[in-house]
């Protein structure tokens, strides 16, 4: 790294002066963030092609922001979202679509009108998460140039984040894990930016309050707590503490209010921790531990977890010529932050690869400089590592986000339209089918045909463990409602009872990532863009068209 007496002059305006200094630096950041949309905006509509029904909203959490738009809307409306006037989980993630519509109304004298469809607003949710996964693009590659003020590491940690796998496809989603994202990283960067700053320097106070409200947005979003102890720490280091105390307390509740448009109050806040906002089911956390460390090449990519690594073993090589100062913001802004979320991650959270994703400026932040470091070392084909990097990156990005377009439930929609008679039976979890009659499958109903989601069936087989594990306790299995009910659904796999399989549509993934880690553990939600199997009450069944099948 280098001498922190020139980054203690700088400040985030010169980090952006310095990443963009110059005609071919400039096109270089532009290229990188158009890349980044490039990448993300295919996803977006995700679903408007669905050939029955004409629009299906395929994640089903997204179903809570739109239930919240709703609410903000038509404040007096009945939703599943809260009760008397109340928000069970924060409402920041519908602000930014909920205020403008509102606005408009206003203005038009429409405010009796009903709520604009669900597509308009997931839609208008998912464009906003492409902004949010943009932002954090550029905010990673400052904090890279704040870091080693060199513009190679900071592009090229702009382009792994571009081509960052999860984190392209939760940018657009309508979720709060992007935006949170973007404003804990931003936080992060400022407070970095504040522990290099010399005590009583003109902006120190302003650097550490800005990183005080981004913490503030990133927990009225998310409810993200994980640069806390790293912000009451910096507070008690010499330097004007009772301003920082309690001007960082006044811009963290300034920011949690603003980004919920004062709609989430302290009573929310109190009942939010109440109930909770996970559903409580017991798994092994040691073994769930085990499940993220398989699944990280999938979450981030391969090159970009084994140039990561490399990167860490390199950087603590270098670290006996570090100053004490320069350690001491590494380890408040990204050390102590990521021991935190590893905290929260794997002992209190429900086990899912999206949450991973804070620990995205760790992996990506130490690939950058290992990919720097080997463009600058080598003597001959300087440019090979990172160009075989990157290609491979880009490549896992297309094969994971290409689904999207004509995914597997679409092909199981036209299976049910050329072979389920106008009105008849069927059961597909999330899915009323216009034109169809929708049954719940348990021991009392039996509809002629299921379809069945690899990503939901996933928890039944295997729950938290290897694939097919087939876990027999009904409270070792997300959102399982009873034991009796698990032990059908594991027989209908197991061909134990009247139906047979007669269809299946596959995703058809070819990156290994994707294949190593489905043959491991199935699917883990990572996308919900998930195998998708027919099955068939008693008769034979005419065969199936099957995608990409092995």
């Amino acid at each position: 790294m280098t001498d922190p007496d020139r980054l203690i002059a700088a400040s985030p305006r010169a980090d952006l002066a310095a990443l963009t200094d110059g005609r071919a630096r400039r096109a270089l950041v532009l290229g990188i963030l158009l890349v980044a949309v490039l990448a993300r905006l295919p996803g977006v509509f995700w679903g408007t092609n669905f050939p029955i029904g004409g629009w299906a909203r395929h994640h089903p959490d997204e179903r809570t922001h739109v239930r919240a738009v709703e609410k903000i809307i038509a404040p007096a409306a009945e939703t599943f979202q809260g009760s008397q006037g109340r928000f069970r989980y924060p409402p920041a993630t519908a602000v930014p679509v909920a205020v403008p519509i509102v606005a408009y109304r206003i203005v038009t004298g429409t405010t009796s009108d009903p709520p604009p469809p669900e597509q308009f607003v997931v839609l208008g949710g998912r464009f906003v998460s492409v902004l949010y996964g943009v932002g954090t693009v550029l905010v990673i590659m400052l904090f890279a140039q704040r870091l080693w003020r060199r513009t190679d590491i900071s592009l090229f940690a702009g382009a792994v984040t571009a081509l960052g796998g999860l984190h392209v496809t939760q940018s657009h989603f309508f979720l709060a894990d992007v935006p949170a994202l973007f404003w804990f990283v931003l936080g992060l960067y400022l407070l970095f930016c504040h522990l290099e700053r010399r005590a009583e320097s003109r902006d120190e106070l302003e650097l550490f309050l800005g990183s005080a409200f981004c913490s503030g947005a990133a927990f009225g979003l998310k409810l993200t707590v994980f640069a806390l102890p790293a912000l009451a720490i910096a507070a008690l280091l010499p330097g004007r503490r009772l301003h920082k105390i309690a001007g960082g307390a006044v811009f963290f509740a300034a920011a949690v209010a603003l980004i919920n448009a004062f709609l989430y109050t302290p009573f929310d806040l109190r009942e939010t921790l109440r109930t909770g906002v996970t559903i409580p089911f017991e798994f092994n956390r040691a073994l769930g531990s085990l499940i993220y460390l398989v699944e990280l090449p999938s979450v981030f990519g391969l090159p970009a977890v084994v140039l990561a690594v490399v990167g860490a073993i390199a950087l603590m090589r270098g670290v006996s010529g570090v100053s004490t100062r320069r350690l001491r913001g590494v380890a408040l802004s990204l050390g102590l932050p990521t021991i935190v979320a590893a905290y929260f991650v794997l002992f209190t959270l429900d086990p899912f690869p999206r949450h991973l994703l804070p620990f995205l400026p760790v992996v990506v932040l130490p690939a950058a400089f290992a990919l720097a470091h080997s463009f600058e070392r080598a003597r001959r084909g300087r440019a090979l590592v990172p160009a075989l990097a990157l290609a491979w990156q880009a490549l896992f990005v297309f094969d994971g986000e290409r689904v999207f377009l004509d995914e597997p439930r679409n092909d199981a929609a036209r299976w049910i339209r050329a072979n389920v008679p106008p009105g008849g039976e069927y059961s597909w979890q999330w899915h009323d089918l216009a034109g169809y009659s929708h049954k719940y499958f348990d021991e009392w109903n039996r509809p002629p045909v299921l379809v069945v989601e690899m990503h939901l069936a996933n928890h039944f087989l295997t729950g938290v463990g290897w694939r097919n594990s087939f876990p027999r306790d009904a409270r070792n299995v997300f959102m399982m409602e009873s034991q009796s009910r698990l032990e059908l659904l594991q027989a209908l796999f197991r061909n134990e009872t009247e139906y047979q399989e007669v269809a299946r549509f596959r995703e058809g993934y070819f990156m290994p990532e994707y294949v190593v880690t489905n043959r491991l553990l199935g699917d883990r939600s990572r996308s919900y863009v998930t195998e998708v199997r027919v099955f068939r009450r008693g008769e034979a069944a005419p065969p199936a068209r099957r995608r990409d099948q092995g």
